[in-house]
C-alpha cells in the first residue's frame, strides 16, 4: 500500500523531484493524493482530514477539527512519518486554484497546530512551503513564529531550500518578515 506522495501544483499529478527532507522520499510517480490519502499508512490522521488539508478544503477540515480532530495528528508521506495537516497544507498552498491553502494554514494554526513540528525526516511546514515555492504560506508561517533555524536530516534550513531551488519570492518573504 502506498503512503501519501507529495506532488507539485495540484494534488493529482506526481512530482518529478520530491523535496528531500529525508533520504527515503522517492521520486516514483504515485496515484493522486486523494487515492493515496486512503492508504492504511496514515497513522492517526484520518484520510478525510489528510485529503482536506491536501486539497485546501477549509470547511471539511474545520468540521473535522470541531468534531474533536487533532491539529497535530500525523501521517506517512513517501515512507517518512510525522507529517501533519499543517505540513500537507503548506506543501500545496501555492496556487489560487488550490482552494486557498493559506487560509487552511491559518485555520490550523488557530486550532493549535504546532508550527515547528518536524517529520522524522526533519521537515517542517516552513521547509515544505519554501521548498515548493509557496511565498504566501511562507510569510504566514514566518509571521506566526516558525523557527527559521530548524534543519532537516540533511542539514538544510527552510531558507536554504528556497535559495537552492531559486524560489526568489520565498526568499523575499524572509526579508518582509
Amino acid at each position: 500500500r502506498a503512503a501519501l506522495e507529495m506532488q507539485p501544483g495540484s494534488p493529482t499529478p506526481p512530482r518529478a523531484e520530491p523535496l528531500m527532507v529525508a533520504g527515503s522520499i522517492s521520486g516514483e510517480a504515485a496515484a493522486g493524493a486523494s487515492d493515496a490519502a486512503s492508504s492504511s499508512l496514515l497513522g492517526n490522521l484520518p484520510e478525510e482530514a489528510a485529503t482536506a488539508a491536501l486539497q485546501g478544503d477549509e470547511a471539511a477540515l474545520l468540521a473535522w477539527l470541531d468534531s474533536g480532530g487533532r491539529a497535530n495528528a500525523t501521517c506517512v508521506v513517501g515512507g517518512v512519518s510525522g507529517y501533519t495537516p499543517l505540513m500537507l497544507a503548506a506543501n500545496y498552498g501555492h496556487k489560487p486554484a488550490n482552494y486557498g491553502h493559506e487560509r487552511v494554514v491559518k485555520l490550523l494554526l488557530r486550532h493549535g497546530a504546532e508550527i515547528n513540528l518536524q517529520s522524522n525526516g526533519g521537515g517542517t511546514a516552513l521547509m515544505l512551503a519554501t521548498g515548493w515555492d509557496h511565498p504566501a504560506v511562507v510569510l504566514r508561517l514566518l509571521r506566526a513564529g516558525a523557527d527559521t533555524q530548524l534543519r532537516s536530516v540533511n542539514g538544510k534550513s527552510a531558507l536554504q531550500f528556497a535559495k537552492e531551488r531559486g524560489h526568489a519570492a520565498c526568499v523575499d518573504a524572509y526579508r518582509q518578515h
